[in-house]
């Protein structure tokens, strides 16, 4: 990759491996994509995320790539640290749209698709004490 990352996501689509968001060395988040041709061996930058994000989700569905909550706030746990909102990658246009936001903010979850759209479950969704144990609570979101 040409960035150095982690905490970050990556989802295959198309032939292709794209690796989003994160933290970079010093710390901070990104919004940045690479796209990985196995084919021909190289990284290529693609449109940033509209918000920089790391510990969320990203999956591929429906042809269009979904990133799905995170941390916006790197080293706090409360509440306002979580996002909510969801982000949609158009490969053909090589752009980002914001769409409805998650009914619950949260990071550090599990998410699959489904016949509907995407399954989200489980995660940090921040509490005033930095030893939050987590949540069962899941939701589906419609596409």
């Amino acid at each position: 990759m040409k960035t150095p990352r982690a905490s970050f996501q990556t989802v295959a689509a198309n032939g292709k491996i794209y690796a989003i968001g994160g933290l970079d060395t010093a710390g901070n988040l990104l919004s940045s994509v690479e796209e990985y041709d196995p084919e021909q061996d190289r990284w290529t930058e693609k449109a940033s995320m509209n918000t920089p994000r790391s510990w969320f989700r990203a999956v591929s569905v429906h042809g269009k790539i979904l990133v799905l909550g995170g941390w916006k706030d790197v080293g706090r746990y409360l509440p306002d640290s979580f996002l909510a909102s969801v982000e949609e990658y158009d490969f053909k246009t090589d752009r980002w749209a914001e769409l409805t936001p998650l009914k619950t903010a949260r990071s550090l979850f599990q998410a699959e698709e489904t016949q509907n759209g995407v399954l989200v479950f489980g995660g940090a969704v921040g509490s005033e004490s930095e030893n939050e144990p987590g949540t069962a609570s899941a939701e589906e979101y419609a596409l």
